[in-house]
């Protein structure tokens, strides 16, 4: 009964580190980098802005965190891999380790980016920018197949909640892909005529569109997380 009860602790941590990871902290850093270049732009620490410091934290964090998580699930396992027997836990782990890979590799990326005035540094940004994308993509589907393992009993209200937050996601996304392209144009007007007016204000709007996103966001991660520990301790 202790050995279920411990087999039983490592499989909600390591669902609740993925949760916390992949559905928050990336998403997040994907975020700040995105739409947040001008937060607090006279801020400066180890000779990079503010954005790009939140961005590096929160990734490296995320990788702190899926490393202990994916040893927790091959404890749990036993030490070994998913049977490709079970078609929904193998398809889970595969996506699973594949995205974590993929995850080392982008930060080696944005480690060894070149210079800003390199030739070369454009193509490493998009090719950076993308590859995030894909991975976030790729790690939500595992998510989703993870959902739909049989032993987690996560039924209609792990559906409601996985499919709530990625709505929330996805409306957040459009008003600040919106908000974004209209200060981008603002400041594309104002280029020319005053240099001094291309800086946003402090704190404003686009400052609280962020902390209700990143409110709604975690109240959906944190309700997931609740309710993977109740269902597999019941």
């Amino acid at each position: 009964m202790e050995n279920s009860e411990k087999n039983k602790d490592k499989l909600i941590a390591h669902a609740s580190l993925m949760v916390f990871v992949w559905l928050y902290l990336v998403p997040s850093g994907i975020i700040i980098a995105r739409y947040y270049k001008n937060l607090l732009p006279s801020f400066r620490f180890l000779g990079a802005s503010f954005w790009f410091n939140v961005h590096r934290l929160l990734m490296i964090i995320s990788l702190l965190l899926i490393i202990p998580a994916f040893i927790l699930i091959l404890a749990h396992e036993n030490w070994h891999w998913v049977s490709p027997d079970n078609r929904t836990k193998y398809a889970h782990s595969i996506l699973g380790i594949v995205s974590i890979g993929l995850l080392f590799f982008q930060i080696a990326i944005g480690i060894t980016i070149p210079d800003k005035n390199s030739s070369y540094r454009s193509l490493f940004s998009w090719f950076h920018r993308f590859s995030g994308i894909f991975i976030l993509i790729l790690s939500i589907t595992a998510c989703y197949f993870g959902v739909l393992i049989d032993g987690l009993k996560l039924g209609d209200i792990g559906w409601g909640l996985i499919l709530g937050h990625n709505l929330w996601m996805i409306i957040f996304i459009i008003v600040f892909e919106a908000n974004h392209f209209k200060y981008t144009r603002k400041m594309y007007f104002r280029a020319n005529v005053d240099d001094n007016q291309t800086q946003e204000p402090t704190f404003g709007a686009k400052e609280i569109l962020l902390i209700v996103h990143l409110v709604g966001s975690l109240a959906f991660v944190v309700a997931l997380v609740v309710m993977i520990s109740i269902t597999l301790k019941n």
